[in-house]
């Protein structure tokens, strides 16, 4: 699941990304910063870029199983 984490320092909002992946037993979080004090127009463009850096797939597939499936869609 993508969501977006906000992290308050010193009276700013800092506005990060966040998709969790299972790895085993551990859950691991890979984070996009957005940026610091945004406004909601700005906010949905950055996690618009943000999600398509995050792509689920991608990241649940090594890089190896990426190849084979571009491979496999080649030939079809």
């Amino acid at each position: 699941m993508v969501y977006t984490e906000i992290k308050e320092v010193k009276g700013r909002k800092y506005y990060y990304r966040v998709v969790s992946v299972r790895k085993g037993r551990k859950v691991e979080k890979k984070r996009v910063y957005l940026g610091v004090d945004l406004d909601k127009k700005a906010l949905l463009e950055k996690e618009s870029e943000a999600d398509k850096e995050l792509r689920l797939l991608s990241s649940l597939l090594s890089e190896e199983e990426r190849a084979f499936l571009e491979e496999v869609k080649k030939k079809y």
